[in-house]
């Protein structure tokens, strides 16, 4: 079972919670993966890191599965966003494949991309049984979605801009405060941000 110490990076395609053991990539960057780690058991360690956290953990594969080991090195085992950035890099061969670094949506530089930043919201106060409407918006945003919004939430990122839309009408058993997290990332880096929508009669 050797260590790979090879050069990485990628992203995330999906959210990756606490105790989640899958390495969720895309096509591309799963396939540049596993070819790094071409035998039975071969393991490489990671870093996942974005705007929320760091974390390290060991990654191996498994019959053509990338299981991970969570929280190594003395790092939490937490939740990272949708394209949370994923890399590991050796200086040996680092000048080797410079060229090749944005071949798929990467995190290392010098992927010219600006980083993505929250910009600000408008979330005004909801009504039970009115139609509501609000929005987020990031700067320099390739992608963006949210997890965790209430049943009676709606959200569409707009094409071609870092705007998510968010709409619905709340009934009476979702009178309170709605905490959700709204994300939006580049092949830079990813920016979370946690929103509230609070509910009235």
């Amino acid at each position: 079972m050797p260590m790979r110490n090879e050069f990485f990076s990628a992203y995330t395609s999906c959210r990756i919670g606490p105790g989640d053991t899958l390495l969720p990539l895309h096509a591309d960057a799963r396939a540049d993966l596993l070819a790094l780690l071409s035998e039975e058991d071969d393991y490489i360690y990671l870093s996942l890191v974005n705007d929320v956290g760091m974390e390290t953990v060991k990654v191996r594969n498994d019959h053509g599965t990338l299981l991970m080991e969570r929280g190594v090195e003395g790092t939490a085992d937490g939740t990272h966003p949708p394209a949370t950035c994923v890399h590991a890099v050796s200086p040996t061969v680092v000048a080797i494949i410079k060229d090749l670094v944005c071949n798929y949506e990467c995190c290392q530089p010098p992927c010219p991309v600006e980083p993505v930043q929250y910009l600000g919201e408008l979330m005004p106060t909801a009504k039970v049984g009115e139609a509501w409407e609000g929005n987020i918006i990031f700067s320099n945003a390739q992608s963006a979605g949210v997890y965790d919004t209430p049943k009676w939430m709606n959200a569409k990122l707009l094409p071609g801009s870092g705007a998510i839309m968010l709409s619905g009408t709340p009934e009476l058993d979702n009178v309170g405060e709605h905490v959700f997290t709204v994300y939006a990332s580049n092949a830079n880096n990813t920016a979370a941000h946690s929103a509230i929508v609070r509910v009235i009669e």
